[in-house]
Order: structure tokens, then C-alpha cells, then sequence
């Protein structure tokens, strides 16, 4: 089996209900362990727009950079831009010069060449000085550029310096830095990409305009370039991307949707997401900047020409396929050279080669990494130079730039950061400088740390394989670096249909079976060499880490797992301990039919039986569950006696069928026709939790409601069986004839709304009244007012409370 050693995030229990609401308790997981545990992050996470973005003027000099910007405007002053050859470079250019066209300037840009390298150069600055330029704006370079900057000064242009990279000495001499790492900002978030920076000033701009809303014509463009350049896709990078993404077919580049258009046949439906912008947009751009010119790129955002456009997508398509040539071509003699010398015996894995091109082998040395899992080094030599220029890549808990540091004596120049770097050394230094990282990285790699770690958010039952399942974990869209894709883990399953697929049969696809449920076409990518082992053990249990994809076959949807590893399970029998999937379903639940005959929107039912779960319309069966969604209700049919109320939600209409939307929730309604009080409270009971009994909280709060005659005061969240207690009265009072108030300030479940009647305040006449208030706070109103005794106090602490209440808390 692979080199892998699990990392599962520890259960989570009791997840508050006032932070997370009523989202699936496994999504509300996957947000906790993602340091998101406020109810204003939750929702800002889940719900944020536009409109939650900053005020850019939080950015110290941003006021500056807007006032000068307006001065440039009015007095038509020549304006530069300076990017940088790669995605987010190459958007930013871009955002800029189609916003401030949109104003009335005429802006030009300039993009260095790769061989020129990173950033600002001073022959570059005095270039553009002598076309008459004014202001100089850089993004995505330029904060370290202090001589640049100078020069830039001294040639009587103005700089407005626009950057996210990290300060690491005095700021460039120019006329304002914005950037999101400055320490003087009170801007909240540090993480912005290039082009988030450069679209935050252009918000700023139009905002001082009174054209606000403009600004996010342009947030497509910020979108591909965060993306592209691996940078958080939390807070304000996330709606920045969600946002984006959603408006790429209405781009305001006529260029950019043309792209769009030849790369995917439904490009203005399409639902785009980080990976066709990390694997399919952003590739294109970088190879031009790789292997030719950037400025193909940007041309092709900012120009209106139709046929000009033509040609440059035509070059940048051929471009990506001459990249992948060569990168395939370089990976293929890495491998061979390495596998050759066996020289994965080391910690560190050093290869290159005459010829290797410098715009490709980072790409190289990440592939080499996927597939050995250590730090990897690839190099080109550059013989009439006598140097050889290098890409570094590294893995978790080795610093691949703390290692290049600590031999600085043999490098021309160098830098980087923990998981990437690049140096160049003398073709003389080289073999020894070899040896010396490889005894570096052997002293301080253990063969645990070459483990490749897989990161497990939580066990999932199978039972979870559905479409509603993956609509409702959707919500947590768009992934990307510090928002992963959720890699889930189901534990001893049984395995059918074991087989290698693929042109070179090098994929393996299987059944996973567990607890009675199954998950069909499970696939593990580039998996080839694990089949044979499994295949000796054909009845051992496995244990499969895994992300789930939503594919559509003929028009229907399917959920999959994609495997992302797999070993031999320690469980002797299946996952039992996953068989309460159905007690953690949340609704309303969304299912999926097709039918062929065109159906109306009412009279929508369900119709259990052994073979399974059909849904009906009037008397017509439509079609079945899918068994996923089938088992779940099934379970709950038969455990907690519920019933289900089925509404059409829509339908679309495919070539072959129509497919049906529908939302599913459990009918709540009781009615009982119990002449007696005794046989009424008997039935109630069944009605909810069937034969278990009453914990002793709840049945104290029954003798105090119905011996006592008191009213009761929850000083307590939603859980823990507050809820039993609540329905229990609630139904009790109902069938009685008689009106029972909630008095609650927060949110209250579906099933509680259908037993009780909810206000915000005490009402003026109710025969009887319950109060939840977990914060307490109308509990030392209620405690103040005349004539409040009588009442029981059930909170989460010990406290007093006082003359006329009595308290269970601390029996809780």
C-alpha cells in the first residue's frame, strides 16, 4: 500500500446550535475544525457577499493612492502599470487598465520577461521614464524594490506601489504602499493575492467616484488571479472567489469570454469552480509567461480586436500543449534518472539537466514530490553561463529555504519560503553543495516524516452518499489552499468488484460496502500498484479516505467517491459505529427522481416497502429513492416512527427525462384522540422517543409542569433533550384544548414550531408558558417583575434563583 500516515480530526461532540443553526452536523464539523465557531463567521463564511468586504481606506495610504489616481485622471497625466509574468501579475495588469480605461485614461502597461526576472528593475523604470510616463503603478511586485523605487523618484514619476508579498525591510521610497501585510493597516485581512490588492484600490477609487458599485464589474478577474496564485481562499479572498467565479460569463473582457467560449461548450450555464481555474485558465497564462511573452496574456483581456483575439488564444492553447510537452518530457528523464541511481534512498531528491527549462521545472519538482513524497530539487544547467538555476519544493515539516540559508556561501543568489524556493549556483559548487543538502535533509528527516499525510476531517457512513448530502457540503464551495476539499473516511468495508480500469489500467475501481450500504465506482487514481496487494487479501476489510465528486450520466446525477487512500482496516467487523448516520439527518432533505411522463407540482407522497422507497405523484409511481436517501428514511420510519411530507421543489427538463426535485421533512403533527390524561402523555411518549424513557431532567420537569402546576424557564440552548421536553408539553397542551407559548428570542427547530406557539415576548393570556433564553437575559427581567413565582429554572450553570423559582441546574 502507499506511504501514508491518517490524520482524523478528533469527534466533535454537542456543536452549539446557536452558532451553527440547523446545518448538517458534519459540515458544522468540518467548520469547527476550520477554526470557524462564531455565529458571525458561520455566516459570513456561508452567506458573505460583496457588501461584507472592507472599506478599503482601511489600507494606511490608500487615501493617498485614490487622491493621486484622481489627479491623474483630471489632468490626463501618462499612466504606467507594472505586473508581473504570472496569473495573478497578469490579472491585476489587467483589472487596472480596463478600470481606469472605464474612467477616461489611457493606461499602458509593461510585463517583464521571465529571463529578466521577478519585480521591478531599474532599466525597466528608466524605459518607461523616457515615454513620458507619470505615475507608475506596480501590482503584485514592488515591495521590496527600494532602488527601484528611488530611481523612480529621481526620474520625477510618482509610484503608487500595490503588492501582497511579505515586508522584510524598510518600504520603497514611494509615493504610496498599499499593501495587505502592512503592520499601520487597519485592514483586517492579510492574505489578499495581487490582484485582490489591486482590485480593493480600484473599489477604493470608484467608491471616492461615487461609481461603488462598478468596481465589482471586475471582481471576475480578481477571482482567477487569487485563485491561480495559491493563496488562502478564506475571508475576504473567499468572496472575492465566489463572487468571481460566479460572474466569469459576464466578464467585462470581450477576450476572456471568447477563452471561456472555446474551452467549454456550456461556458455562460457552466458553474465554475477553483479547479477549472487552477487546471484549465490559469495554465494557459502561465504558459506564456513560462515559455514566451506575458503580454500575449494581458493582450488578450484588455484588447477589443476579434481577430487579434483569435490568434492570441489560438498561441496560448499551442503554448499550454508545447508546456506540457516539454514538462512531461523533463518529469519522464527526472524519474528515470532517479529510479536509475536509486536515488530515492536519500531524504532529498536532486536531479537536473542541461536543457531542463527554467519556466517548468517547479512544475517538474512538484509532480517529482506527488509521486516520492520528499523535499525535491530540480535544476537546469547552463553551461555557457557556468550556472545552474534551480526550483525548489518541500513538504510538511521541512523548511526548504531554512536549508538554502544555512548553506548561503554557495549560492549567487536565492530565496523563497518554507514550501518553495529557488536558487543559482555555480556549475563548480554544484556536486558539493548536492552532497551537503542531502546529509542536511538526512540528519533532519525521520522516515515519518516521509510519510505523505492524509488529512481525514471525519468518519462519513456511506448511508451519506446522496445528493442531498452533497448539496448541503457544497455550502463550504469554493475549495482551494486553506479551505481543502473535505476528505472524508468510512472504516471496515468490504470490497466487490475489485478491477483496474483506465487506457493503461493503471486506475482502480471497486465497491465499498459497509453497514449495508454501498458505494458503486469507487475510484483511486494512479492506484496500479496497490491492486496487486489488495488483491491477495480479497476478504480483509480497508479502511477508505475519500472526497466526494457529484457526476452526471445521461443526465443523472451520481455521487462518487474519489479514493485518496486506502489501507487495511483494524476493524474486525463493518463500521457499526457509523450506523447512526440517520440520527444526525438534517432537513428539509433534497432527492432527485426521473421520469420520462411530465408531472404536476402537488400531491406528492411516499411509499415504503421492502424493495425500497418509491415516490408517487397523485397514484402514479415516478420513480424510486436512490437506496442512500431510501435507507435514511427508512431507518427513521422504523426507529422513530416518523412520517414524511414530500414537496416538489422543480423540475428540469432534460433530452431524454425530466429530472424532479423534490424536498422531504418529517411530518411533526401529533394528534391523539386520549379521553384520558394518562393514555395521552403514553402516546406522546411513543410519538417521540418510542420505548426509551425519559432522562431524569426531563421527567423532574414533568412532575413540576403537572404536579406542580409551575411554568417552566429553560436557561438552556436547543440539545440535551430540551427539545423532547419542549414537544412533550407542547403536543400535551395541544390535545387538551388549551394554549401553550413559547417565549424565545433565538431560532427555534421546525418540529418545536409545529407543538408550540413561538413569541418573542410573554403573551397577555396563555395557559401555560415556557421560556428559553440561554443567555439569561429575560430570565433577570422575568425575576424582577411582580408575581413570578411558580417557575422552574433549568440552565447550563448552578445559580440562584432567587425568591419563587426553584432550579434543576444542578442536577444538569
Amino acid at each position: 500500500m502507499k506511504n501514508t500516515k491518517w490524520i482524523i480530526n478528533p469527534p466533535v461532540e454537542d456543536l452549539d446550535p446557536a452558532v451553527y443553526g440547523d446545518l448538517d452536523p458534519d459540515v458544522a464539523a468540518i467548520l469547527y475544525h476550520r477554526n470557524i465557531r462564531r455565529t458571525e463567521d458561520v455566516a459570513r463564511f456561508l452567506e458573505g457577499t460583496a457588501a461584507d468586504l472592507p472599506d478599503p481606506l482601511l489600507f494606511e495610504d490608500m487615501e493617498k493612492a485614490v487622491t493621486r489616481l484622481r489627479q491623474a485622471l483630471e489632468k490626463n497625466e501618462n499612466i504606467w502599470i507594472y505586473g508581473d509574468y504570472d496569473v495573478d501579475g497578469i490579472t491585476a495588469t489587467s483589472l487596472l487598465i480596463l478600470a481606469l480605461r472605464r474612467l477616461g485614461a489611457a493606461p499602458r502597461y509593461y510585463i517583464p520577461l521571465r529571463e529578466e526576472g521577478y519585480g521591478l528593475n531599474t532599466q525597466a523604470i528608466e524605459e518607461i521614464a523616457a515615454l513620458g510616463a507619470n505615475l507608475v503603478i506596480t501590482v503584485d511586485c514592488g515591495v521590496t524594490s527600494v532602488n527601484e523605487a528611488q530611481r523612480c523618484r529621481e526620474l520625477g514619476m510618482d509610484m503608487i506601489l500595490t503588492d501582497h508579498h511579505e515586508i522584510t525591510g524598510e518600504l520603497p521610497p514611494a509615493y504610496a504602499v498599499i499593501n495587505p501585510r502592512r503592520p499601520e493597516n487597519r485592514w483586517p485581512y492579510p492574505y489578499l493575492s495581487g490582484v485582490g490588492t489591486a482590485f480593493t484600490l480600484i473599489r477604493a477609487l470608484y467608491g471616492a467616484l461615487g461609481r461603488k458599485d462598478e468596481a465589482l464589474d471586475y471582481i471576475d478577474m480578481a477571482a482567477v488571479g487569487t485563485v491561480a496564485d495559491i493563496v488562502p481562499l478564506t475571508g475576504d479572498n473567499r468572496i472575492i472567489t465566489k463572487t468571481g467565479l460566479r460572474q466569469l460569463p459576464q466578464s467585462r473582457s470581450a477576450g476572456f469570454k471568447m477563452l471561456l467560449s472555446q474551452l467549454w461548450p456550456d461556458w455562460e450555464t457552466r458553474t465554475y469552480t477553483p479547479f477549472d481555474v487552477g487546471f484549465v485558465i490559469g495554465p494557459l497564462f502561465n504558459a506564456a509567461g513560462r515559455l514566451e511573452d506575458a503580454k500575449k496574456a494581458v493582450e488578450l483581456f484588455i484588447s477589443e480586436d476579434r481577430k487579434k483575439l483569435m490568434d492570441i488564444i489560438s498561441s496560448l492553447i499551442e503554448n499550454n500543449k508545447e508546456r506540457k510537452r516539454i514538462q512531461e518530457e523533463i518529469f519522464r528523464t527526472v524519474v528515470a534518472k532517479i529510479t536509475r541511481e536509486k536515488a530515492d534512498r536519500h531524504k532529498i531528491l536532486i536531479a537536473g539537466g542541461e536543457g531542463f527549462h527554467h519556466g517548468v521545472i517547479g512544475i517538474v519538482a512538484s509532480k517529482v514530490l506527488e509521486r516520492w513524497y520528499r523535499p525535491v530539487i530540480i535544476y537546469e544547467i547552463k553551461p555557457q553561463e557556468g550556472i545552474a538555476t534551480a526550483s525548489c519544493r518541500s513538504i510538511e515539516g521541512f523548511d526548504i529555504t531554512a536549508a538554502l540559508v544555512a548553506h548561503r556561501e554557495y549560492f549567487e543568489k536565492f530565496g523563497g519560503h518554507a514550501m518553495a524556493a529557488g536558487f543559482t549556483v555555480s556549475l563548480e559548487k554544484l556536486p558539493e553543495l548536492t552532497e551537503k543538502l542531502i546529509a542536511y535533509a538526512g540528519e533532519r528527516l525521520t522516515d515519518e516524516d516521509l510519510k505523505q499525510p492524509v488529512k481525514i476531517e471525519r468518519r462519513l457512513p456511506l448511508s451519506k452518499l446522496n445528493y442531498d448530502f452533497y448539496q448541503k457540503l457544497s455550502r463550504l464551495e469554493p475549495y482551494g489552499q486553506g479551505n481543502p476539499t473535505p476528505v472524508f473516511a468510512a472504516l471496515g468495508c468490504k470490497r466487490e468488484r475489485m478491477r483496474l480500469i483506465g487506457k493503461d489500467k493503471n486506475h482502480l475501481m471497486t465497491d465499498l460496502l459497509n453497514d449495508g450500504y454501498e458505494a458503486k465506482n469507487c475510484v483511486w487514481f494512479q492506484s496500479a500498484a496497490c491492486y496487486e496487494e489488495l488483491q491477495k487479501q480479497p476478504q480483509a476489510l480497508v479502511d477508505a479516505a475519500f472526497r466526494l465528486r457529484l457526476e452526471t450520466w445521461l443526465g443523472r446525477f451520481q455521487v462518487k467517491c474519489h479514493i485518496e487512500d486506502m489501507r487495511f482496516s483494524e476493524e474486525k467487523s463493518g463500521d457499526r459505529a457509523e450506523a447512526a448516520a440517520p440520527e444526525t439527518q438534517r432537513f428539509p432533505m433534497e432527492a432527485v427522481v426521473y421520469t420520462k411522463k411530465e408531472t404536476g407540482s402537488d400531491n406528492w407522497s411516499l411509499e415504503f416497502s421492502e424493495k425500497g422507497v418509491a415516490v408517487r405523484q397523485n397514484k402514479m409511481i415516478v420513480d424510486m429513492l436512490d437506496p442512500a436517501t431510501a435507507g435514511i428514511l427508512t431507518s427513521l420510519r422504523q426507529r422513530k416512527r416518523r412520517n414524511f411530507l414530500v414537496s416538489h421543489k422543480e423540475t428540469a427538463t432534460m433530452a431524454e427525462h425530466y429530472r424532479i426535485h423534490l424536498l422531504i421533512e418529517p411530518d411533526w403533527r401529533f394528534e391523539s384522540l386520549a379521553l384520558k390524561e394518562a393514555q395521552l402523555f403514553r402516546e406522546i411518549k411513543e410519538f417521540l422517543i418510542g420505548e426509551a424513557e425519559y432522562n431524569p431532567i426531563q421527567k423532574s420537569v414533568f412532575r413540576a409542569v403537572f404536579f406542580e402546576k409551575k411554568n417552566v424557564f429553560l436557561q438552556r440552548r436547543q440539545g440535551a433533550g430540551i427539545r423532547t421536553i419542549l414537544k412533550t408539553l407542547g403536543f400535551y397542551f395541544q390535545n387538551s384544548g388549551k394554549t401553550a407559548v413559547l417565549v424565545t428570542k433565538g431560532p427555534v427547530s421546525p418540529d418545536v414550531a409545529a407543538a408550540l406557539h413561538v413569541a418573542a415576548s410573554p403573551p397577555e393570556k396563555a395557559d401555560f408558558t415556557l421560556w428559553l433564553d440561554p443567555d439569561g437575559d429575560m430570565l433577570r427581567v422575568l425575576r424582577e417583575s411582580p408575581g413570578t413565582g411558580g417557575h422552574l429554572v433549568i440552565g447550563d450553570e448552578t445559580c440562584d434563583p432567587g425568591g419563587g423559582f426553584s432550579s434543576l441546574a444542578e442536577e444538569i
